[in-house]
């Protein structure tokens, strides 16, 4: 199992639609992806939803990252096995 697969809810709300897309509330589950990411537990990762996914794409292997150029950006290493 090579490929990751994420599903959340309340994305789209309009109560997570500001710049930072936080993301208190809002439930992901995530494959393992041949062991890269946590899975079966809860976590609180305490960061914006662009740090999240780019953590995510990163780990994949992706050159290319989510949001604007001159964002400062943090490593969500806690989401990774």
């Amino acid at each position: 199992e090579n490929s990751m697969i994420t599903i959340s809810t309340e994305s789209g709300d309009g109560r997570h639609n500001d710049s930072k897309r936080e993301l208190s509330g809002v439930f992901h589950a995530i494959t393992g992806a041949s062991g890269r990411f946590k899975t079966g537990e809860i976590m609180d990762v305490g960061a914006e939803g662009l740090d999240v996914y780019n953590t995510m794409v990163g780990a994949m292997g992706a050159k290319h990252r989510l949001g604007p150029v001159k964002r400062e950006r943090r490593h969500v290493s806690s989401i990774l096995a």
